[in-house]
């Protein structure tokens, strides 16, 4: 919504505001227009195709917004923390090591 009106989809039509609506939850969320949000919108893009050309896919982090995520099953969050947890436990496996090699 943010990007077709701010990039043209708004055919003439001035305006300041729109919402978007979550049909699951039934609540409508008022998203404002301004310069601040058409620079977040051009960032982001440009991110996700940066990310796309290079063949990356994020690490998905789970928090309370994919409580309503219609996505969750596709991006399963869980193993983005799984994920996090095994490389904290190798990253301070190797660190006991080294303080074991050098006597700290």
């Amino acid at each position: 919504m943010c990007s077709s009106y701010l990039f043209g989809g708004n055919d003439g039509i001035q305006l300041d505001y729109g919402y978007l609506f979550y049909g699951e939850t039934r609540h409508r969320h008022r998203v404002v227009f301004n310069e601040k949000l058409r620079e977040r919108v051009i960032y982001l893009a440009e991110r996700m195709h940066m990310i796309f050309e290079q063949g990356i896919t994020p690490i998905a982090i789970k928090n309370i917004k994919c409580k309503n995520c219609s996505l969750v099953e596709l991006c399963v969050p869980e193993l983005g923390r799984k994920r996090n947890t095994v490389l904290n436990y190798l990253t301070e496996l190797i660190r006991e090591m080294e303080d074991e090699i050098t006597g700290d």
